[in-house]
């Protein structure tokens, strides 16, 4: 029997991959001829990297945070890929801004908790479903 990931496309999936860093790597890899599995919670951002029209990149919304999301991800995501790199990038926004006259220097205690479920539950989840057949492989994630 044959082993279906030989089947599937290679990909490269980056959460976070719509915002400023992420995109940065999304457009990166999607200039050198990869696949690229654009995950991202914020669908302005989505827009913005659908915009660009690079064929190779695809783009999910998914709240990796939340682990039915996740795992509502994989399902969709093994069907066609097998993902040979996994770039842990999503984050909060923790730039200090202004709203109102008040200027918000530190992220409060809501975006802290936003921010520890994003990047450790987060890549928890998305190593939990897409490193096992990575390890496998010897393939590469990064966080």
């Amino acid at each position: 029997m044959k082993n279906k990931n030989k089947l599937k496309k290679e990909a490269c999936l980056i959460t976070g991959g719509a915002g400023f860093l992420g995109s940065q790597y999304s457009k990166y890899f999607a200039k050198n001829n990869f696949t690229v599995l654009c995950i991202d919670n914020n669908k302005n951002n989505i827009s913005r990297i659908k915009a660009l029209k690079l064929n190779n990149i695809i783009t999910y919304y998914c709240d990796i945070s939340n682990y039915n999301e996740v795992k509502k991800l994989h399902t969709k995501i093994n069907k066609f890929y097998f993902v040979n790199t996994l770039i842990n990038n999503a984050a909060i926004d923790a730039i200090p801004f202004k709203k109102k006259g008040f200027t918000q220097k530190f992220p409060s205690k809501e975006m802290w908790d936003t921010e520890f479920d994003t990047s450790l539950k987060g890549s928890f989840f998305m190593i939990s479903f897409f490193g096992e057949t990575m390890s496998q492989k010897k393939k590469r994630i990064n966080n």
